[in-house]
């Protein structure tokens, strides 16, 4: 069976569609939601009439899904190649059973595939940040600095050598920072007047934070 030639019979029985207006362009992660629901949803019905012994349906159902999404998956290439494979492969298979059961197979992976695409691109990276709080050139230990951000505040201990580690996964940004400790100058401890600030971009950042007691 060609699958191509099954996917363009399904569109002509749909009938003539009237024109639309251009649309928006789609941000990819928003594609790529969408493709895992139309897959996820087209996945059952075909599953339904396999399991029914319709396995000439089932391949119609699965050839439709995976050709009609594809050409909305310019921005995942590799995906789309799979597909393209996966639907070459497919059509050597012998007889409506066995093609249905390789792009079955097909589309655990493309919605696999999707569903870490989509991960990947939706989950933002945090900034860890380490360094040496000093004060008057010395190490200081036992003091607590404060990052305040825009609607949060971490904090982080020195130890004894005054180096201090967030363990918190901190939003990459712009931060004011605060000291409190042992001999640290009023100064420090007020954001609007600590006088200290920090940039932290996504992954590692050491930032020595120098302060004076003049």
């Amino acid at each position: 069976m060609r699958f191509r030639a099954v996917f363009a019979l399904t569109i002509l029985a749909l009938g003539s569609v009237a024109p639309a207006q251009t649309p928006k362009a789609t941000p990819a992660r928003d594609l790529d939601g969408i493709a895992v629901e139309v897959f996820k949803e087209m996945h059952n019905r075909g599953a339904e009439l396999y399991n029914a012994g319709d396995a000439s349906g089932c391949l119609k159902v699965y050839a439709t899904a995976l050709l009609t999404a594809k050409p909305f998956l310019k921005h995942r290439p590799a995906i789309q190649k799979a597909i393209d494979d996966g639907l070459a492969d497919a059509e050597k298979a012998d007889g409506a059973k066995l093609q249905a059961f390789a792009l079955h197979k097909l589309f655990v992976k493309v919605r696999a595939d999707l569903e870490a695409e989509a991960v990947s691109v939706e989950a933002p990276k945090a900034a860890q940040m380490t360094g040496t709080l000093t004060l008057d050139a010395k190490p200081l230990a036992d003091a607590v600095v404060t990052l305040a951000g825009v609607t949060r505040a971490f904090t982080a201990t020195t130890d004894a050598g005054g180096k201090f580690a967030f363990t918190d996964a901190l939003p990459p940004g712009g931060y004011t920072a605060i000291v409190t400790g042992a001999g640290v100058p009023e100064k420090y401890g007020i954001t609007t007047a600590s006088g200290i600030t920090v940039d932290l971009a996504a992954g590692k950042n050491v930032r020595d934070l120098a302060l004076n007691s003049k």
